[in-house]
């Protein structure tokens, strides 16, 4: 039993629930704080941010062992909706990652991952090196995955065609 599991079993998920509640409202009163009412960021303060944060992180890692299903759904809906948002201007940070073996694993495992999206739409992704790789996955779950490219290793581009 890891220390998540064992936590909500001394302590039982409602109680858990109320931390969470806790340290997330914790968190929202140190960013506010750090934030400033006029929105100059308070430096000197970002340490309790990340103490709370680190609590809100622990309490959330023990949410996921009850609701991991609908958390990662959830996710998925709120990623697709940011980055219809943020229009098709997003793009990837063009750091680079991998090698061609790595690079072919990630890309079979996150379409193994998405596999059982209802909705799928074909994506293609694209490297500044001109490599090009069309995979079929979740409906918008593609934005969120980072795929290195099997030639140079650099993280490819979705172009997003909907062809459902």
């Amino acid at each position: 039993m890891d220390i998540y599991q064992q936590a909500l079993h001394t302590y039982g998920v409602g109680n858990q629930l109320r931390k969470l509640a806790e340290e997330a409202a914790e968190l929202a009163v140190a960013a506010l704080h750090v934030a400033g009412v006029d929105g100059d960021i308070d430096w000197a303060r970002t340490a309790q941010v990340a103490e709370e944060a680190a609590d809100v992180e622990i309490m959330l890692s023990q949410l996921r062992l009850l609701m991991a299903d609908m958390i990662d759904e959830q996710k998925r809906y709120k990623l697709i909706r940011l980055r219809s948002r943020l229009g098709r201007d997003w793009k990837p940070d063009a750091t680079t990652t991998a090698d061609s073996t790595q690079a072919t694993q990630t890309i079979r495992d996150a379409a193994r991952a998405i596999d059982a999206v209802a909705r799928r739409g074909h994506t293609r992704y694209i490297c500044t090196c001109g490599q090009a790789v069309a995979l079929h996955l979740g409906d918008g779950f593609d934005a969120v995955l980072e795929i290195p490219c099997p030639s140079c290793g650099g993280r490819m581009i979705p172009e997003v065609d909907d062809d459902r």
